[in-house]
C-alpha cells in the first residue's frame, strides 16, 4: 500500500468517525437555538409583567396621597359625627338629672 492509499484510507476513516459527531453537534446546536428562542419569549413575557407592575406602582404612588387624604377626611367626618352625638348624649344626661331633681323635690 502506498502512502497515498494510506492517507486516503485514513481520511475515509476519520470522515466516518467525524460524521456522527458533526450530526450530534448540529442537533445540539438546533436544540440550543430552540431553547434560546424559548428563553427569549419567556423573558419578553416577564418584561411585559414587570412593565405592568411598574405602571401599577406608579399609579398607586400618584394616587396614594389623594387616597390617604380622602380616608382622613372620612375619618374626620365620623369623628365630628361622634362628637356631635356625644354632645347630645351629654345634654340628655344633664336634662335627665334636672328632671330627677325636679321629681325628687316634689
Amino acid at each position: 500500500m502506498s502512502n497515498e492509499e494510506i492517507l486516503t484510507l485514513l481520511r475515509t476513516v476519520i470522515q466516518e468517525e467525524l460524521n456522527p459527531i458533526k450530526m450530534e453537534l448540529q442537533d445540539s446546536r438546533a436544540q440550543m437555538i430552540s431553547r434560546f428562542d424559548m428563553l427569549e419569549a419567556k423573558l419578553s413575557g416577564v418584561e411585559d409583567v414587570v412593565a405592568t407592575i411598574e405602571s401599577s406602582v406608579k399609579r398607586l404612588e400618584v394616587n396614594e396621597p389623594g387616597d390617604v387624604m380622602g380616608m382622613l377626611k372620612q375619618l374626620n367626618l365620623k369623628l365630628e359625627e361622634n362628637h356631635g352625638l356625644s354632645s347630645k348624649i351629654d345634654e340628655l344626661e344633664t336634662d335627665m338629672k334636672i328632671i330627677k331633681k325636679v321629681i325628687s323635690n316634689q
